[in-house]
């Protein structure tokens, strides 16, 4: 939403987990689109390999709109040992915990503008909720709708909050971009504690003014309506069936060993 107006939906890239490498088709195809998959060893950020990864987007002189998660996983109110985990390691460092969101890890955002440096010129802090994740019986938080439940308009709305940071506002120095990154982090915390609050007046927006962003149908019901249409062209023969069953097998075993063996 942020991308499209600017027209650069082509341009996105993710930092993902290094197990998604392995996705049937998805994950040789994301390594095509140049994404970076990142994995530990040894409990260890292998920070070597995702600064070689990330550097060929600059030398390929590549236009880019890097997506990072600092959080490293969702957060879930139900992973208590993952929110505990977080918890000690805030209280650990001497900083207010939070509860609405996990403790973010720097050392991808600092080795992502290291590489990029004077290739990009923001940073865009994105904070995401979605509407009907809390309990109506205890008020409690419940997690976020996986992909069948928000299709399903279990949760129709998503509320959208994004500031655009210049990249010299930006520290450059580990410590001051790790400070930085929680003092971003404590602003996602206020965010959300006036989201899931149990005032009727606050609760399930965002503080401010919003604006309702509306995608007409026009803007999706074309291409639907295309791959709706080849899907059942393929589908309504036996040659059709044989080829796309076939693609979806042998495409994936072959993407999942060109993974094992270039990653």
């Amino acid at each position: 939403m942020i991308a499209l107006p600017q027209g650069s939906i082509g341009r996105i890239r993710y930092i993902l987990k290094d197990g998604l490498k392995y996705f049937p088709l998805y994950g040789f195809y994301f390594s095509q689109h140049s994404c970076i998959f990142v994995k530990t060893k040894d409990g260890k950020f292998n920070e070597m390999k995702a600064r070689t990864d990330v550097a060929k987007l600059k030398k390929n002189n590549i236009p880019v709109w890097m997506v990072l998660f600092p959080e490293g996983t969702r957060m879930s109110p139900a992973r208590n040992d993952v929110l505990e985990k977080r918890r000690s390691y805030t209280a650990m460092q001497g900083l207010e915990p939070l509860s609405h969101v996990l403790m973010p890890k720097v050392r991808g955002l600092q080795l992502t503008l290291d590489e990029l440096g004077g290739h990009v010129s923001a940073v865009y802090d994105l904070t995401i909720a979605y509407s009907n994740t809390v309990d109506p019986q205890t008020g409690s938080r419940l997690p976020a709708p996986d992909i069948t439940e928000f299709v399903s308009k279990s949760s129709p709305e998503i509320h959208l909050q994004f500031e655009r940071i210049p990249i010299k506002e930006v520290p450059s120095d580990e410590n001051g971009l790790k400070m930085w990154l929680y003092s971003r982090f404590q602003e996602k915390e206020r965010l959300l504690a006036h989201f899931y609050s149990s005032n009727a007046s606050m609760g399930g927006r965002f503080p401010g003014e919003s604006q309702d962003l509306n995608i007409p149908a026009s803007s999706t019901l074309p291409s639907f309506l295309f791959f709706t249409s080849c899907l059942a062209v393929l589908l309504s023969n036996k040659t059709g069936r044989d080829l796309y069953w076939k693609t979806w097998l042998f495409g994936s075993i072959a993407g999942c060993l060109w993974m094992a063996v270039r990653h």
